[in-house]
């Protein structure tokens, strides 16, 4: 979230730690080695050459995997397709389709065949096509294996694929949600000037007070830092953050770190290979003195933004464990727009094509803020209750752009006379949402074309989802 600059002069002057204290360190064992590492690792002594080799003849590893989410409407389930090349560290991987390939570090790829490589046999069979567990590995000789060990298949998992409503939080307890202040798709416009709207990209995480960060996925640091220092005028203690290249090729970036907060430890594995753990402290919020318009509060949070290896950002909320919700978002208003977006029509004889707007809102339990929904569907039916036309919206489980400035009017009602628009600033949140410019794919559509109806009466009905698959709904009359 983007914070006033006219208060950030004032906020340099605020001691926020103990000036003598540069670093919070992890606590770790005196030896280094617990008793339970010491018989891993004599036990990793034992393992028997024909095992060695066997992780040594993998050349790749397929695996499809199908998580349920929700089904109220829309998504049901969310599929993902990777092919790990061993020689080559390339893994290919797509989510519904999206693409979220990454190259594995070596020593990651060596862990997958090492866990691999046990299942290898002279029995060895292809899966079977629609097979439900569907992890299949190649060998040098093109001997191809089907696994089956459920618990194999979760540890190949943990490299490969990328965790759906399970992945912990960044706070403690990291098993439990935490209150969540903006979503990846909020509009974000601090101006005057509409050209300057922004989708937020990442999950404001918002707690009490500066409480300590920790690591939610295996990874690698690679970056600790200042960042936005050029618009900034220089390095700012409100914009330094904790870098982590996960072992499942995402970037994690922990916005809002306090600079005297990261650990010693943090610090000394920075740019290594060394795999820092999920659960390690990576530091503190920085102490945020404003008052939040909702909450009433200081807003004491970090941006926490989840990017493929390509830089699309997707959305933190489908991989963290999920939020304690059970309240729908509430659709205030349906209205219609001509296609080039220049005036509101009437509901009555329509004679042009359209786009469908929403003015919608949607709270998670016991949280104060309001933040748009997941997705919305737009439905047309006759009078009789059959569905003539129906529409499928774009489901923010990733952006639309690298960009955030990227389509943020195009998603949202920006600016336009004679109607409400979308607003997102530190008082105001309101979400005109134009449910009919994408489609479920994230491309973009020219509006609903009047000639698909025939003469009469008609009901328009209006579907938004959240990230719990909760579902609220409103209608409206309609005539062509």
């Amino acid at each position: 979230m983007r914070y006033i600059f006219l208060f950030l002069t004032f906020f340099l002057f605020i001691s926020c730690s103990d000036p003598d204290r540069k670093y919070v360190r992890i606590d770790h064992d005196e030896s280094g080695i617990s008793d339970a590492d010491a018989d891993s690792a004599e036990a990793d002594d034992e393992i028997s050459d024909a095992d060695a080799d066997s992780s040594t003849q993998i050349v790749s590893v397929a695996r499809r995997r199908i998580d349920n989410e929700f089904s109220a409407s829309g998504v049901n389930s969310l599929v993902q397709e990777a092919e790990l090349k061993i020689d080559s560290l390339k893994v290919a991987r797509t989510m519904n389709g999206f693409d979220t390939s990454f190259t594995m570090h070596k020593d990651d790829a060596a862990k997958v065949a090492e866990i691999l490589g046990t299942v290898i046999s002279d029995e060895c069979k292809p899966c079977e096509d629609g097979s439900e567990i569907y992890l299949e590995i190649v060998t040098k000789d093109e001997q191809i294996c089907c696994v089956t060990d459920s618990l194999k298949i979760d540890e190949a998992d943990h490299y490969l694929m990328v965790p759906v409503h399970s992945m912990p939080w960044p706070f403690s307890p990291q098993d439990k949600p935490h209150p969540v202040g903006h979503t990846p798709a909020n509009i974000q416009h601090y101006t005057e000037n509409y050209s300057e709207a922004y989708f937020h990209q990442g999950v404001d995480i918002v707690k009490d007070e500066p409480v300590d960060i920790f690591n939610p996925y295996d990874g690698r640091v690679t970056e600790i830092g200042y960042y936005r220092v050029e618009e900034m005028g220089g390095e700012s203690p409100y914009y330094f953050q904790v870098v982590i290249k996960t072992v499942n090729g995402l970037e994690f970036q922990l916005h809002h770190t306090d600079d005297s907060s990261v650990p010693q430890e943090v610090y000394d594995i920075n740019g290594t290979d060394t795999v820092l753990k999920a659960g390690e402290k990576t530091g503190k919020i920085v102490f945020w003195p404003t008052p939040d318009s909702f909450s009433k509060k200081p807003f004491h949070h970090i941006h926490f933004n989840v990017l493929t290896e390509a830089g699309i950002k997707l959305n933190p909320l489908q991989l963290m464990v999920p939020q304690n919700d059970s309240t729908a978002p509430e659709i205030e208003e349906i209205l219609l727009i001509d296609a080039d977006r220049t005036e509101t029509l009437g509901n009555d004889g329509i004679s042009e094509k359209f786009q469908v707007v929403v003015k919608v809102k949607d709270f998670a339990e016991n949280e104060p803020w309001p933040n748009p929904p997941r997705y919305t569907n737009i439905e047309i039916s006759d009078t009789e209750g059959t569905s003539v036309y129906m529409h499928y919206g774009y489901d923010i489980f990733r952006m639309l752009s690298e960009s955030e400035f990227d389509f943020a009017c195009d998603y949202y009602l920006c600016e336009m006379s004679g109607t409400g628009y979308s607003k997102g600033d530190y008082g105001v949140r309101e979400f005109y949402i134009v449910a009919t410019s994408f489609d479920e794919s994230g491309n973009m559509t020219d509006g609903i074309s009047n000639e698909l109806f025939e003469p009469g009466n008609y009901i328009i009905k209006a579907i938004s989802c959240d990230e719990s698959g909760n579902c609220g709904e409103k209608t409206m009359d309609i005539s062509f």
